[in-house]
């Protein structure tokens, strides 16, 4: 009897495994296809973002303006190989689900990181505004000095008096931006004494 049950035992064990192979080689040429497709959509993202960069560096756009541009498109184009990919192997379910999760994830993310995604949005909005240019002499939130960098997560002012300070693109946004820069001429006022004693 435990003869006939194992017997039967290794016989599921061989169709589960026959099912298995058969099934492999069946979707083999969709792999095939499949890796390929991942593995030239690497290679046209990189180059998109690099025609992108160099073509948007050529425009009135900051440096860190066309470096976010490029990444999102090598990360769309990559993205939507990889999903391509997926659905070439049938994985319909499978591409719905990590979309789903994606959503999720990025939800998550927004409210963890809160403060770094207002930077962050900062960023772009003082890139594309540009109220001052790096060179200019500008105060911002009681902080007077020359701008020394922009980028999407702080601008970088080194004061009259030689500090290095890192001012959050938020912080920047928020308050009152004078740049001396934009007015050639300034006025100036000095106080002066008068001696009133007779001579």
């Amino acid at each position: 009897m435990d003869i006939l049950k194992m017997q039967e035992a290794v016989d599921l064990v061989g169709a589960r495994l026959h099912g298995w192979a058969e099934t492999a080689v069946s979707h083999l040429p969709n792999a095939v296809v499949a890796v390929a497709i991942v593995a030239l959509t690497w290679p046209i993202a990189k180059t998109m973002g690099r025609v992108l960069e160099k073509g948007l560096s050529r425009t009135s756009l900051r440096r860190p303006l066309t470096g976010l541009a490029a990444t999102i498109m090598r990360v769309l184009i990559g993205s939507g190989g990889f999903f391509l990919a997926l659905s070439v192997m049938d994985l319909d379910k499978t591409v719905s689900s990590l979309l789903a999760g994606v959503g999720i994830v990025g939800l998550a993310l927004g409210f963890a990181f809160r403060d770094i995604a207002a930077n962050f949005m900062s960023g772009i909005l003082l890139a594309v505004r540009k109220p001052f240019a790096v060179g200019d002499l500008v105060e911002v939130d009681s902080h007077r000095g020359v701008v020394e960098g922009i980028d999407l997560r702080a601008t970088t002012i080194r004061t009259l008096s030689g500090e290095h300070v890192v001012l959050p693109n938020r912080s920047v946004l928020e308050n009152a931006i004078v740049n001396f820069e934009k007015t050639p001429g300034r006025r100036v006022e000095i106080a002066v004494g008068v001696a009133y004693g007779d001579d």
